[in-house]
């Protein structure tokens, strides 16, 4: 059994919660290669309003022809991170598991709140470092896989109860080598896709991708919370303003996720049909 069926039932749980309080994005930022390892930052913010984050978990994938055996260094959800409130250490803790088989590398990071509605620091629309994740560095000409996965990447609110931020963008360094990740530093993601939005929401016939991009094409995959792709597309695009329409007509009634992939970055967001 490997991660990702680990982690179906805390997360089943985590999806039947109807209250969000607010929208996550995700993304992998500040590549760096010293010697024989290559470190990653893993940055979270608010997309729309301040919130607090409980209990959650960060999955992603990896290349292992590119980089392996990550270890992690949690930055601020941790036990020894201050709160703004009172000046009191955060009440977290936080952990990371991997797994690395036929190719292909799997890693969890995993946030803890030991004390409910005592959720720090505030989240607002500035990036902020969750955590650092060191690698073996086995080729830096090969795509790292850096790809993180929606489905199962979840953050609970600082209630613990089970009620859900919403999930936003998520942006994964996919085909990018780990030569190419240090050179374009943060503006990656940007430079590719400098918005993108869906609806309606929920939809019933079909979901409209609204996005802007320097690219001349991108790859559209929309799979279920199970992971299993349910359609793929390729797009050409034009410098600027996009809008494509996706048909979901043929889709039963549950949670998506639409992934756009084009120079080695992939963005992803969530979606619900609802017959």
């Amino acid at each position: 059994m490997n991660l990702r069926n680990c982690l179906l039932a805390v997360l089943a749980v985590f999806f039947s919660a109807n209250v969000n309080a607010g929208t996550v994005d995700v993304r992998f930022a500040n590549g760096e290669i010293d010697g024989e390892s290559f470190s990653v930052t893993a940055q979270i913010r608010a997309a729309d309003t301040d919130l607090k984050i409980g209990t959650a978990t960060v999955f992603f994938s990896y290349n292992l022809e590119a980089v392996a055996n990550p270890s992690f260094e949690g930055i601020h959800f941790t036990g020894t991170y201050p709160c703004a409130e009172g000046g009191t250490f955060a009440p977290y803790e936080s952990s990371f598991n991997k797994l690395e088989i036929n190719g292909q590398g799997e890693g969890n990071y995993a946030i803890l709140l030991n004390s409910a509605n005592n959720g720090c620091p505030v989240v607002n629309e500035e990036w902020i470092d969750v955590a650092r994740f060191t690698f073996d560095l086995v080729s830096a000409g090969e795509p790292l896989g850096l790809d993180i996965h929606a489905n199962y990447t979840g953050f609970n609110t600082d209630l613990n109860d089970g009620s859900l931020h919403d999930k936003g963008v998520f942006t994964g360094l996919v085909d990018v080598t780990a030569n190419e990740a240090v050179s374009t530093s943060n503006e990656l993601a940007s430079e590719v896709y400098s918005t993108m939005d869906l609806y309606p929401i929920p939809a019933q016939d079909a979901i409209n991708v609204e996005f802007s991009t320097s690219v001349e094409s991108v790859g559209i995959i929309v799979y279920d919370i199970l992971g299993k792709e349910i359609k793929t597309e390729d797009r050409k695009t034009k410098a600027g303003a996009n809008n494509f329409r996706i048909d979901v007509s043929d889709f039963e009634n549950g949670t998506y996720f639409l992934k756009l992939v084009n120079d080695g970055v992939s963005i992803t967001r969530q979606f619900l049909v609802v017959e």
